[in-house]
């Protein structure tokens, strides 16, 4: 009997194994991705959903230090313990979901209490000029410019709605070339804009003239 039982774990672990190596259904005869997880029931008070890992604002941080952690690992960091700046877990403030990218924890959503100057700004970079490769690169909301080279914006049709900000930092007025702000096309030293585009052009919205 014993024997008998034990071909029959072995079959079910191999169609497992073979399962799981096309696509894995809970509650799904036919699942229509690598995981495709159905309610048990439409209504009534069945429990449902997901539990992600759930840790502790420490236990993120030795995670982290763990060099093999994968990018878009997901946990529940289940305390509010004030992490140290310049960690893994610098941006955790809060209770929540967060997910493993860039070598730290981010927080999914963000939210009012996930705001930060980084996240408000995509990081200020000080540039020797501000040219359309700096424009491109990712998240960029400012930059500071420290030589007399021209101001490069990018297309505004590719920024309709957004703002972006300069600032000179050079020791002279450094100019605006194709495309330049409709009422502006100079930025003297030490003065900063900030810069909206309608789609079609750039307008000088704030900053110091």
């Amino acid at each position: 009997m014993k024997k008998q039982f034990y071909k029959l774990s072995t079959m079910l672990f191999l169609g497992l194994g073979a399962m799981v190596s096309a696509q894995v259904g809970i509650n799904e005869d036919a699942p229509k991705a690598t995981l495709d997880v159905t309610a048990k029931t439409a209504t009534g008070n069945d429990l449902e959903g997901i539990l992600i890992p759930r840790v502790t604002t420490q236990k993120a941080e030795d995670m982290g230090a763990n060099n093999q952690i994968q990018e878009s690992t997901l946990i529940y960091i289940s305390d509010d313990t004030a992490a140290s700046t310049d960690t893994y877990t610098a941006e955790v403030d809060a209770k929540g979901f967060y997910y493993f990218a860039d070598n730290k924890w981010n927080k999914v959503g963000g939210g009012a209490s996930g705001a930060s100057l980084e996240t408000i700004t995509g990081g200020i970079r000080v540039v020797d000029a501000i040219t359309l490769t700096e424009w491109a690169k990712p998240n960029t909301f400012a930059l500071v410019q420290t030589t007399d080279a021209d101001i490069k914006l990018p297309a505004p049709s590719a920024y309709k709605n957004k703002i972006i900000s300069v600032n000179n930092q050079y020791t002279t007025t450094v100019n605006y070339t194709n495309p330049a702000p409709v009422n502006k096309s100079s930025l003297y030293s030490g003065f900063g804009h900030l810069l909206m585009s309608d789609g079609t052009n750039w307008y000088i919205i704030g900053g110091s003239y």
